[in-house]
């Protein structure tokens, strides 16, 4: 079988082999496994062979084991493993395939080659899906993708199985093109929040990724059955998805698709631990990156607005999330909602309906306005929202950092009058503050204290004692933001 990987090859001399002289010590700074294989020179001919699998190839060392005299990269290639029997005798093989054609190499007992097969899974292709897992029922669907409940045939273990169709994606480049990201970036990532990416099959007809199975559902379904998230879950949930973006963006990785239905819980009894999944429109950063893509209502402006972006694009959808678990409603779900026509009218504000907010603190929302502020610049950072005072009122052990920004809450007059937000204001901004700070009662303006100066700096927020709650505008907004579909539109 010819991968549909195989233009995605890098190998420059054309050759399956590449001379190198590389140093064994520097190769174990990456090692991935090590041991002896039987190379089959020709038919009746094989060689020993001092095998070190590092990176993503394979080394074969010389005599004194010092230095390797030549590679193989693995990336993109199928590995199949065999057994043949010789002289009433059973040999245990693998087969590395390049350009339609096959390099044997022999183990030297069946448990040594699963533990090659194993550690090679890690960078290769492999074959013969149902040879290890039995798929159980379709879990989930998306795009041209079903996703699997499957068992390890060996160990009984779970996993999910999102299987593609070759169709799709050979047809298609775009989709190819994100199908090679989403194996790159996924194998990449170490991070206990991060759905793992454990093998890839490629069959005749698909490829199939195993991925972690999630018993709790995701956040979509959780919300949904809680209405909303008190202020102590919300924030250590948060918290730790401000860590996972952190650790992906120390590693290169803009997700560009943070939303509630790519937060997975890991059971049904706990409501914040979870793992980030669906990485197809993850990117690697570069200086400007263009490509409007993601989910409806949690697109930063800055992609709306066809401009270049950074990776405070996922702040801005975590921003997004956050709103939407505390309130239990969808900031943008009026009738007609249009997300280009936001873009055309440049209004990205917020609105905060007494109703939904009356019982969320004036910390709280003023975390979602730093989180979700239109220009990316006055937008927080992931280092100081971890350090944020309210943050920190919930998670122990973090150095408070008090933050400053020039974010003004607005309130309507009358209690049934919507508040907005917007921040990074434009001169027509603070003008209009101004003349409602003058309607409304003068406050002492001594910045005696830092309390003093926050409450100096923004309108305060009046909180409800008995909070109270419309739960048919909660489940109408849930279900618009559900039926929304992902775009991408260059």
């Amino acid at each position: 079988m010819q991968t549909i990987f195989e233009k995605s090859d890098i190998s420059k001399s054309g050759e399956f082999w590449t001379p190198t002289t590389e140093a064994k010590e520097k190769l174990t700074k990456s090692l991935v496994y090590q041991g002896v294989l039987w190379e089959l020179i020709q038919p009746g001919l094989i060689k020993k062979r001092n095998i070190l699998v590092s990176g993503k190839a394979l080394f074969v060392l010389k005599k004194d084991l010092s230095v390797a005299k030549k590679m193989v990269n693995l990336e993109w290639k199928i590995v199949e493993p065999f057994v043949e029997t010789c002289n009433e005798r059973s040999r245990y093989g693998l087969r590395i395939l390049y350009k339609s054609h096959g390099f044997d190499f022999y183990a030297e007992s069946s448990e040594d080659l699963d533990h090659w097969v194993e550690n090679l899974s890690k960078i290769a292709i492999m074959t013969n899906v149902e040879d290890d897992y039995e798929f159980a029922k379709v879990i989930g669907r998306g795009g041209f993708a079903k996703i699997y409940l499957a068992k390890n045939i060996e160990t009984q273990q779970d996993f999910a199985i999102k299987s593609i169709e070759k169709s799709q994606v050979v047809n298609f480049p775009s989709n190819f093109a994100q199908l090679v990201s989403e194996i790159k970036i996924m194998r990449s990532l170490d991070h206990p929040n991060v759905v793992k990416l454990h093998k890839v099959y490629e069959s005749e007809t698909h490829i199939h990724l195993v991925l972690d199975y999630l018993a709790g559902g995701d956040l979509m379904k959780r919300l949904k059955l809680k209405s909303f998230y008190p202020e102590e879950l919300a924030a250590k949930l948060v918290y730790k998805l401000l860590q996972v973006l952190s650790y992906l963006h120390s590693m290169g990785i803009t997700h560009r698709d943070i939303k509630l239905e790519n937060i997975v819980l890991l059971s049904k009894s706990n409501d914040i631990e979870f793992k980030l999944i669906d990485f197809g429109l993850s990117c690697e950063n570069t200086e400007s990156m263009k490509l409007r893509c993601g989910s409806p209502g949690y697109v930063a402006p800055e992609i709306l607005m066809k401009q270049p972006y950074t990776s405070k694009v996922d702040i801005y959808s975590a921003g997004i999330l956050l709103y939407t678990l505390l309130s239990g409603v969808f900031p943008y779900c009026e009738i007609g909602w249009n997300q280009k026509s936001i873009a055309k009218s440049k209004d990205f504000r917020l609105f905060f309906e007494d109703e939904q907010w009356s019982h969320v603190s004036r910390a709280a929302i003023q975390m979602v306005i730093w989180m979700t502020d239109p220009n990316p610049s006055c937008r927080i950072s992931i280092e100081d929202a971890l350090t944020s005072k309210w943050i920190s009122s919930f998670i122990t052990g973090i150095k408070i950092n008090d933050i400053h920004r020039n974010s003004k809450l607005r309130i309507g007059k009358t209690r049934g009058e919507i508040s907005r937000v917007k921040t990074c204001h434009t001169e027509r901004d603070l003008a209009l503050i101004n003349e409602r700070s003058k309607e409304s009662p003068a406050t002492d303006k001594s910045p005696n204290s830092r309390e003093e100066h926050n409450r100096n700096k923004q309108i305060e927020l009046k909180e409800a004692q008995t909070p109270k709650y419309n739960a048919s505008i909660r489940r109408k907004s849930l279900h618009i933001l559900k039926d929304l579909r992902k775009f991408e539109n260059n």
